[in-house]
């Protein structure tokens, strides 16, 4: 039954500590119970909305109008409540309802203002921007799940939240795209494959006498060896993790738990496999250990339409097309689900290609590994066939009199397939990026698959994910920096989450990140954004007409239907930056093709150069390079016609072009390369912004070039959200990253009313306390704690509705907002501190049994 705030309050402000039977410890001989406390830190930058009804922090104060406008700061993270009246759990706002918020903020131009929703959101929610005469500038569509307006012109700004229908929790988040990143590091929340582990041992241990092979390695740890996607990592299944756990000297689950329930833990394969990935990176000959992520394809369908070709109109495809229209020696290996090889728009255009799936079950083809790619479809009846579509926009039939033509030209597809039912993994992706570039791939059983041959020119993969470990040695970024090292373009979709979290594999610094825009050259309102994104092409908008032409303006291209048992070849719209990317490759295909003859030949360093110059984009956005456009839209004419002249001058490229770093982070790596012909000369490197606290020095790497380490030092700074600017000047040309750092406490910030809740080690609730801010901070304790192992987390409850770890909720876990780890009470103990906001969510994403337990009590 759930308790009513009337009742619970009298007894959370009495400091009541209210235990699940965990019993005294008074009589004689009876284990000593002991108290615990810490402090929680309110993030750097994050507020809540000043009409929530909080339990226990400030009485709310209404923002429901331009004259009552809520004051913020830039960079800011909040969460708020909106509802209808009569909509949304019981209480206060239900009667009355409470169906807009408006805040007040000083915005620069280029600023970003982004309303997020939780994922299961019913409510409809959408986002005004005014300018300080109270006059709209502009009217976002409905949040599905987010959306972003930018701010064109500098001064004061008034936004405001609306609910169209419902009731729900909002994240609004407001800043540049540099200062709204998110710190780099594990995301829970990624999808990856439970039981799964993708390992590598140093190499200077696997060559010391008696050093374990990595069978005697899998074996040794209870695992089974499933791969080798390259010579030196590992595949591994957790056979059985009580075992593995044991044997990494991670304390496993006692039956029985205290207090309510006397059974054993719930199973939660999730957060066992993340337990196993932090025990491995313990082991002295472990050199990476990792969670076998998942990427999916990056696109929205729709119902087929006969429609017309806007979109080579758009980057002025005909034009090139009278220079080159590409060559069949030229290759384009599109990584995707595979390829509908008997589409009539696709014949001639396939060379050999493969299917690298490994788990039968998500190929759906019968087996796992073999050399056909082809597509049996991802959702029997409804598939996507998501791979026939990118592989058309690349090189479909081109000049043939029917169907559609692909912007590559004569180019050629090498159909390589590594997304079944159930996405991709990376294990299956990296095999498969390393294959397509011509690279040898160890078999499990001893041998290698021979690299493709002839390889892939450029690589295309509209497909992707959030799930990064670090992204210098993940398995997949290896993969890629492999694949350019060896000559090959790598292009990859940048997301559709009008988000500017980064996706992989796109934010790699190996690989060319798309974003999309729309049929007026306009970043489409789903498209990602920030620092690592290159370039813009067509992704197309299938809500909006924009020509007109009566269809809907999305990407047309082949594709096929299983509607009615068997495959029916077709054409359709499709929208995402699935479809901006393909664009870039088949531009890429053009210029490989314009330069066949010439020296010297394309290379990944020259495509990164004629973009960094401009040489082969039309600029949209800033004159510069930015977060929306990248170096602009791709322009076909253009490229071809630089692809025809002298190869691009010599020009700077820094990785990455921004940097966040948390409040416990004091150091982080840049990488400055030269690509592009001639000698560049770095004549300084600068610190500016008022940043005394930023440090930077090269530490490796040939001549001006190579890794710079960047060091903050905190100690003088007050709390908040700081920026300050790293400038690499040459000659002519000045590269400039945004450092954005937190320092806490930050005594503005709140994460309204925290309900810290205490947890046993089979995650039944011990006891649980609600705080309130202080200056930015909030101090818990709990008394009378049995020995033993617990966890620790806390959580808003915005909506009223007595859960915790909602989505839109500010979500802190002990020790970090990425892991929920263990600690042992054996005395007292202080110093349990941790971070709580509302940018957190949705980083930590917990398993079933721990949501079980993240109740209001």
């Amino acid at each position: 039954m759930k308790l009513s705030k009337s009742l619970l309050l009298p007894l959370l402000m009495a400091g009541i500590f209210m235990p699940a039977g965990c019993g005294g410890g008074s009589g004689d001989g009876a284990p000593r119970n002991y108290t615990i406390s810490g402090t929680i830190f309110a993030a750097a930058g994050n507020f809540v909305d000043s009409d929530i009804n909080d339990m226990l922090a400030a009485p709310n104060i209404s923002n429901n109008s331009i004259i009552e406008a809520q004051e913020l700061t830039s960079p800011a993270v909040l969460g708020g409540y909106v509802n209808l009246k009569g909509a949304g759990d019981q209480g206060q706002t239900s009667v009355d309802g409470d169906p807009s918020d408006f805040y007040s903020v000083a915005l620069s131009a280029g600023e970003v203002v982004r309303l997020a929703l939780p994922d299961d959101a019913t409510a409809r929610m959408r986002l005004f921007l005014y300018d300080e005469t109270g006059t709209l500038v502009e009217e976002s569509p409905d949040a599905a799940p987010s959306v972003a307006l930018s701010v064109a012109t500098a001064g004061r700004h008034y936004v405001e939240v609306r609910a169209l229908s419902g009731a729900g929790s909002y994240r609004l988040m407001i800043g540049t795209p540099a200062a709204l990143m998110t710190p780099a590091g594990f995301n829970p929340a990624a999808e990856f494959v439970p039981g799964e582990v993708l390992v590598r041992l140093k190499t200077a241990a696997a060559q010391q006498p008696g050093a374990r092979s990595m069978s005697a390695f899998a074996r040794d740890y209870g695992m089974q060896m499933l791969a080798r996607p390259s010579g030196e990592w590992m595949r591994l299944r957790i056979a059985d993790m009580p075992t593995t756990l044991d044997r990494l000297n991670i304390p496993t689950k006692s039956p029985g738990a205290r207090g309510q329930g006397t059974g054993a833990r719930a199973n939660d394969p999730r957060q066992d496999t993340w337990r196993v990935v932090q025990g491995l990176r313990q082991q002295p000959d472990v050199a990476h250990a990792q969670p076998n992520f998942i990427r999916r394809p990056l696109f929205v369908p729709n119902d087929p339409l006969f429609p017309f070709q806007w979109h080579h109109e758009l980057i002025n495809l005909p034009q090139a097309w009278d220079l080159t229209t590409g060559h069949e020696s030229v290759i384009v290996a599109v990584i995707d689900t595979g390829v509908l090889p008997g589409h009539p728009d696709l014949q001639g255009k396939l060379v050999s290609g493969y299917d690298f799936i490994s788990d039968p079950v998500n190929a759906a083809d019968g087996d796992g590994i073999d050399d056909d790619p082809t597509d049996p479809g991802d959702d029997p009846g409804a598939s996507s066939f998501h791979g026939t579509h990118v592989a058309g926009i690349v090189a479909a039939a081109f000049d043939n009199g029917i169907g559609v033509a692909g912007a590559g030209g004569h180019t050629r597809i090498m159909p390589v397939r590594v997304l079944g039912r159930d996405g991709g993994t990376d294990a299956d992706i990296a095999r498969a990026v390393r294959w397509a570039a011509g690279l040898d791939t160890p078999n499990g059983d001893g041998t290698e698959l021979p690299g493709a041959s002839p390889r892939a020119d450029i690589i295309n993969m509209s497909l992707g994910g959030e799930g990064v470990l670090d992204q210098d040695v993940d398995v997949l970024a290896l993969a890629v920096a492999a694949a350019r090292d060896a000559g090959v373009i790598v292009i990859a979709a940048a997301g559709n989450n009008a988000s500017s979290v980064p996706l992989y594999p796109a934010a790699y610094a190996s690989v060319v990140a798309v974003g999309a825009v729309d049929a007026a050259g306009r970043r489409a309102a789903y498209s990602n954004f920030g620092f690592f994104i290159d370039v813009a092409a067509p992704g197309g908008v299938l809500n909006a007409d924009l020509q007109p032409d009566g269809y809907a303006d999305g990407v047309l291209s082949t594709l096929g239907s299983d509607a009615g048992g068997g495959v029916d070849y077709s054409y359709s719209y499709y929208q995402g930056t699935s479809m901006a990317a393909p664009h870039v490759a088949g531009v890429a295909a053009l210029m490989k093709a314009a330069r066949i003859g010439l020296t010297p030949d394309l290379t990944p360093d020259q495509f990164e150069a004629y973009l960094a110059n401009h040489m082969i984009t039309a600029d949209l956005g800033s004159l510069d390079r930015d977060d929306f456009y990248g170096h602009g839209l791709i322009d076909a004419h253009r490229a071809v016609v630089a692809a025809l002249d002298s190869p691009p001058p010599a020009v700077a490229t820094v990785m990455p072009a921004a940097l966040r770093l948390d409040a416990f982070e004091e150091t982080a790596r840049l990488d400055l390369r030269q690509a592009g012909s001639g000698t560049l000369t770095l004549t300084g490197v600068f610190v500016s912004g008022g940043a005394e606290w930023l440090m930077v020095v090269r530490t490796q790497g040939p001549g001006d070039f190579g890794q710079y380490t960047l060091s903050v030092d905190r100690t003088a700074l007050p709390g908040g959200v700081h920026t300050g600017f790293i400038s690499f000047v040459f000659s002519d040309q000045t590269l400039t990253v945004p450092v954005t750092i937190d320092v806490l406490p930050h005594a503005g910030a709140s994460a309204s009313t925290q309900y810290v809740t205490l947890l046993d080690e089979n995650f039944l609730t011990v006891g649980q306390v609600a705080v309130a801010p202080s200056g930015g901070v909030y101090h818990f304790s709990f008394s009378d704690v049995p020995p033993g192992s617990y966890y620790l987390l806390s959580g808003s409850d915005l909506d009223d509705d007595f859960q915790l770890l909602d989505q839109g909720e500010a979500v802190g876990t002990y020790p970090t907002p990425a892991s929920l780890i263990s600690f042992t009470v054996s005395s007292d103990r202080t110093g349990l501190d941790f971070v709580t906001g509302f940018q957190q969510w949705p980083f930590f994403l917990p398993g079933e049994s721990v949501a079980a337990a993240a109740v209001k009590r």
